[in-house]
């Protein structure tokens, strides 16, 4: 469910940020597209998992969280 649910935002999140990164600032841009993907796997996994809103939430967003906290690193 997660993989599937990352395979479907993730181009759609790219697509975005490119076109964010260039007419927002960074920050808001990040926090803003990674919420609405957080939101949207949360959806999916909800659906493809059949679990509670709650819990598919919670794993979209540690799935996020980690995602992020490994690219901010890798970055540096």
């Amino acid at each position: 469910g997660s993989a599937a649910a990352t395979a479907i935002t993730h181009p759609q999140l790219w697509t975005a940020a490119l076109w964010a990164y260039e007419r927002y600032p960074y920050w808001p841009s990040v926090l803003t597209l990674e919420a609405l993907v957080v939101v949207a796997e949360g959806a999916l996994i909800a659906w493809m998992a059949m679990l509670r809103l709650d819990r598919a939430m919670l794993v979209s967003l540690a799935a996020n969280a980690g995602s992020l906290a490994l690219g901010l690193w890798l970055q540096r």
